[in-house]
């Protein structure tokens, strides 16, 4: 048996938007003028920098086992997303793990959508009786084994459940209880010199490793994320006169290179 455990810094929105008022308010007063939306989007953002080193940590754990008889990896999560963040992460840890993942001819909540709508089910199972009715037609319905557990089993309308399932496993969005809501992608609304001023330790770590791979003579292609910003300074540390042609979509990493020889 083997846990993966992630922590996660919690910061209310309340607070942040508390403080958010607070300082847009202050400024108003001292200075006479109005804070626009950009404004509020960098003043958010410092905010968020600042509480992020105090904030509560929130731990979830991920239990698996490996099956060494059949060659299997058993992850207790129902998303291939969850089950793909414990597998790297042995990789990482291990250096290398070969897993591949299982594929089924159609998912468990398809199966019990069918055996609701009519479909015969296994031997085994019986169709209990409707114990209750949600919201978007949802249904709820017992599933009594031969052994005598009984297991809950909600379905929404024809297929939606089903559909849900898929878009969680493909990342798009995060299953919950009744339902879904769209995953949070972590820094997308953080403006970039409040990105820049993040994990700089590691980025610059990155950026000495990537420069190591880059050769003489060379033609690279980077990109406009905060990390390229220190592969860019080391490849500016390199002897002059070592030729380098760098294509990037970024000012800001064109601005660090500008009037740089070779």
């Amino acid at each position: 048996m083997i846990c993966l455990r992630k922590g996660e810094k919690i910061l209310p929105a309340s607070v942040i938007n508390q403080l958010l008022d607070d300082r847009v308010a202050e400024i108003e007063a001292a200075e006479a003028r109005e804070v626009y939306r950009r404004e509020r989007r960098r003043l958010k953002d410092e905010i968020i920098v600042d509480l992020l080193p105090r904030a509560l940590t929130r731990h979830t754990d991920l239990f698996a086992y490996i099956d060494t008889r059949n060659g299997l990896v058993v992850v207790d999560t129902p998303t291939a997303s969850k089950a793909e963040d414990l597998i790297s992460q042995l990789r990482a840890t291990l250096g290398t793990f070969k897993a591949t993942p299982l594929e089924v001819n159609e998912s468990a909540s398809g199966a019990m959508t069918r055996w609701l709508n009519g479909a015969p089910l296994p031997t085994g199972f019986e169709l209990g009786d409707r114990i209750g009715a949600g919201a978007m037609g949802t249904v709820y319905r017992a599933f009594q084994r031969a052994l005598g557990v009984h297991r809950v089993v909600k379905t929404l309308h024809p297929h939606l459940a089903e559909d849900l399932d898929v878009l969680a496993e493909q990342g798009r969005l995060i299953r919950t209880h009744g339902g879904a809501i769209a995953p949070r992608v972590r820094g997308q609304d953080l403006a970039y010199d409040v990105r820049d001023r993040m994990q700089q330790t590691e980025k610059a770590a990155i950026g000495r490793l990537a420069a190591t791979r880059v050769n003489d003579g060379e033609s690279i292609i980077v990109d406009a994320s905060t990390t390229s910003l220190y592969l860019a300074r080391e490849l500016m540390q390199r002897t002059p006169g070592q030729s380098l042609t760098i294509v990037t979509n970024s000012i800001r990493m064109a601005s660090e290179l500008a009037g740089r020889p070779g």
